[in-house]
């Protein structure tokens, strides 16, 4: 069978392991699905989301024809196989698998045989500026977004920051079209459904339409009869007339109740559809937003003279960091400001005594801000940094200020992102984690730092000059020490 037309379908992954497949489909929702080729030469597996387990299902392929067992080759390409089960269920196979395949999982393919090559990456550690001293270490599995730290100079640090920043928004492109995509899929499967039930209503409301009109013969035909007529027919006749008026009387009784029933469901569908409408134009307007924030960081970054190839890498790294997480991550998230850049609180310096003294002058700074403005109010909790360790090269330390206390807390990088060391939340950017933790409190990871992240105290360079905030209660870069 020819793989032409299998190559260009984004849910066809080619040669991958089977861990690999379910490690990506574990935190997708039922009806999920990827195919990738079989142990068996020629065969192909199909693996899908159902009840919160992959199930698979070997795809048989004998001469120009495939199907799920070898008597039952009824497709003459996988894609059509999977194209059926888009809008059938797999229950008409598997009496015990009732989905269909809702939600193609997309190989961002960057080898021939298609697969997933995402890793822990650098931060810009595809950097053309970048020393070529440096290199083993950037392409080495184990690097991490320390390498930030290799620039060699004010300007080079600034240029690797804007870099990072569009790093950041656009994994939130990527992201939120991600769930633009899951959500439009939602949509048309809806509208699928209610389009269904309309079609059975106007066939519910012909079939009566046809009945009544049989019905409306039968009485004209008994009154048309006279008695000398009707004492001619024999008895016989008479019966079935009878029998006709009570077959009809009850069809049309069953026939307005599955009328009834699938006008209350077509209704039904009809709200959810209009939410779920809504939600889709939410996440149209998301993507809309966090695409003219890239194309903004992206026209500062040429205007400062950032080569093409290293923006263009950059961008491309978040396509394969997109496949790696998982969907609740994505979607919490998507809703959550992108409040600063990174050049606000990533800082170059490793010095624990240069940190404290960035946070308690940052607080100062608006205290007295406060008192310009006639403000009285208990000194900001949350003011922070990161930078890298001065002991674990591998790691970078987020410091932050709560009450009189300053904390240092190390921040590792593994294969699910960025997160403390030994946690169990790890985001995939080092955004992300400022992201998220400027919405949840630190408690969560130390229970004597009983804030979020609330203002950053990085030292303010031009590139940080416009927030990505959209928020108009965020604090910004002016605040900065």
């Amino acid at each position: 069978m020819s793989l032409v037309g299998l190559l260009e379908q984004s849910w066809y992954w080619g040669e991958v392991d089977k861990m690999t497949i379910s490690r990506v489909l574990a935190d997708q929702p039922d009806g999920a699905f990827i195919v990738r080729n079989a142990s068996t030469q020629g065969d192909y597996t199909l693996s899908v989301k159902y009840q919160g387990q992959v199930k698979l299902i070997k795809i048989v392929v004998r001469g120009s024809k495939c199907g799920f067992s070898p008597d039952n080759l009824t497709h003459d390409t996988v894609v059509s196989l999977i194209d059926f089960h888009k809008e059938i269920s797999l229950q008409v196979y598997n009496e015990n698998l009732d989905t269909r395949l809702l939600y193609p999982v997309c190989s961002r393919r960057n080898s021939q045989n298609g697969r997933n090559l995402a890793k822990k990456g650098p931060i810009l550690n595809n950097l053309n500026s970048i020393p070529s001293s440096s290199a083993q270490i950037l392409n080495s599995p184990i690097s991490t977004e320390k390498n930030l730290y290799l620039s060699r100079n004010e300007e080079d640090w600034i240029e690797r920051l804007g870099l990072e920043n569009l790093r950041i928004i656009q994994m939130s492109c990527d992201r939120s079209a991600r769930l633009f995509d899951v959500s439009h899929s939602e949509v048309e499967r809806a509208e699928n459904i209610y389009n269904t039930l309309a079609n059975s209503c106007r066939d519910y409301e012909m079939k009566l339409e046809k009945l009544e009109e049989l019905w409306e013969i039968e009485g004209d035909i008994k009154m048309k009869m006279d008695r000398k007529t009707r004492e001619e027919c024999d008895e016989q006749f008479e019966v079935a007339m009878d029998g006709n008026a009570k077959v009809l009387d009850s069809s049309m009784k069953r026939i307005r109740n599955e009328l009834n029933a699938s006008l209350l469901q077509k209704t039904k569908i009809g709200q959810v559809l209009d939410e779920m409408r809504q939600d889709m134009n939410t996440a149209k307007q998301r993507l809309v937003k966090y695409h003219e924030l890239r194309n903004k960081a992206y026209a500062e970054l040429v205007q400062k003279g950032v080569t093409g190839a290293q923006i263009q890498t950059t961008v491309e790294g978040t396509m394969e960091m997109i496949v790696n997480e998982p969907m609740q991550v994505s979607q919490l998230l998507a809703d959550l400001p992108l409040r600063w850049v990174p050049a606000q609180y990533l800082v170059f310096s490793s010095s624990k005594e240069e940190a404290a003294q960035s946070l308690l002058g940052a607080r100062e700074k608006m205290l007295e801000l406060d008192r310009k403005m006639g403000i009285y109010r208990p000194p900001i909790d949350g003011v922070f940094l990161i930078r890298p360790s001065a002991t674990q090269t591998d790691k970078l330390v987020l410091s932050v200020l709560y009450g009189d206390r300053i904390s240092h807390c190390l921040i590792e990088q593994t294969e699910q992102g960025w997160g403390f060391e030994n946690s169990n939340i790890y985001l995939t950017t080092i955004g992300d984690f400022v992201r998220y933790y400027s919405y949840t409190s630190l408690e969560s990871h130390n229970d004597h730092i009983k804030t979020a992240l609330t203002m950053p105290a990085g030292k303010s360079h031009s590139s940080a000059s416009t927030s990505n905030s959209t928020s108009n209660n965020t604090p910004t870069s002016e605040f900065a020490a």
